[in-house]
């Protein structure tokens, strides 16, 4: 049966300066209350074991790819400039034309200093000493709000201390989420160098089966690509609106006897497009292009295989030549442009 504290208190030699007669209570702690140390202990091992296990792999993980690491850097300091080029270009247009959509236009603005923000954000984690700072930095704030809490004989303080830490490592979740996850992009940009002579090779194949009649490989007018439901060819003209988001589907049809093997169909848009990440395409951004990209191993004959949407806003009105290439293992290479027609 648990005592009150005060029937608990034990006595010890008076304090300095103290009375003499004055005895010192130290508090000893009931069940309960040493269930909660040792929660809390257990919380600040987990702590610890976070701070020196998995921050130092995600650490050496991330410097065992430097040219991953340079590429990514390239491609979101690409994407902060060009964001900061678009956002100026919007508040001048904002100033300056009369009767445009200003809902869509703030709407606009909004996702560009979005991507602003998350390219300058993850540009910060592709340094080594600060990558090794927001990881671990909130954890170590977050023990020292272990350490308070469980030194402190107060219960406030040991409440607030507590919430403190609690904070904290959330921060530190998030923080370790971002650098998983840019661990991956750096991977995936690894591999696609690692398939570069693979897809050499395959283009090369397919540039060998354009100069023959061999059965065994698609024809090029047998697979097609469907955007936002027109089919796309030389010179084909597509129209779409400014300052608005577009959902665009993309599909590609293969209408042969023979199933499509390692399909790769891929757009070359303009940098001044915004086009959203999604999980259905990958995007490699330089100083000049955007390449949007969508991969299938296999598409069965006669089918149409959708590829999901394509989300894009097109910043200014005017004419825009896109080329689009299609390759695959038995399709043979194709490689045109057509025109994307933005009005207001």
């Amino acid at each position: 049966m648990c005592s009150s504290a005060v029937e608990q208190a034990s006595y010890t030699r008076p304090a300095p300066g103290s009375n003499p007669g004055t005895p010192i209570q130290v508090f000893t702690p009931s069940p309960n209350d040493q269930d909660m140390v040792n929660a809390i202990t257990l919380y600040g091992s987990l702590i610890l074991t976070v701070v020196g296990f998995i921050v130092p792999i995600l650490t050496i993980l991330i410097s065992l790819f430097p040219e991953g690491v340079k590429s990514l850097s390239s491609k979101y300091e690409n994407e902060r400039k060009q964001s900061e080029e678009n956002i100026l270009n919007e508040i001048e247009k904002k100033e300056t034309k009369k009767g445009l959509d200003y809902k869509a236009l703030q709407k606009t603005l909004k996702t560009l200093k979005k991507n602003r923000r998350e390219a300058e954000l993850k540009l910060t984690y592709l340094k080594p000493i600060q990558f090794l700072l927001k990881t671990s930095f909130p954890f170590i704030i977050s023990f020292i709000g272990v350490l308070i809490a469980l030194l402190s004989i107060s219960l406030i303080y040991t409440v607030l201390a507590l919430i403190f830490s609690f904070l904290s490592f959330i921060g530190g979740v998030m923080a370790l989420f971002i650098s998983v996850s840019l661990l991956f992009e750096v991977a995936e940009i690894v591999n696609q160098k690692k398939n570069t002579n693979e897809e050499k090779i395959i283009e090369l194949l397919s540039t060998l089966v354009a100069q023959s009649d061999h059965n065994l490989y698609l024809k090029e007018h047998k697979v097609k690509v469907k955007f936002n439901g027109e089919y796309l060819k030389k010179d084909a003209e597509v129209t779409f609106s400014t300052d608005k988001i577009h959902k665009v589907p993309i599909s590609i049809e293969n209408s042969s006897e023979m199933m499509a093997k390692t399909v790769e169909v891929g757009f070359i848009f303009p940098k001044d497009f915004v086009i959203e990440k999604t999980s259905n395409l990958s995007i490699y951004t330089d100083t000049s292009s955007q390449i949007v990209r969508f991969k299938r191993e296999i598409i069965q004959a006669h089918e149409n295989n959708q590829q999901g949407e394509l989300q894009i806003t097109f910043l200014k009105i005017g004419e825009s030549n896109v080329d689009i290439f299609i390759k695959g293992e038995n399709i043979k290479y194709q490689r045109f442009s057509f025109k994307l027609r933005i009005i207001k």
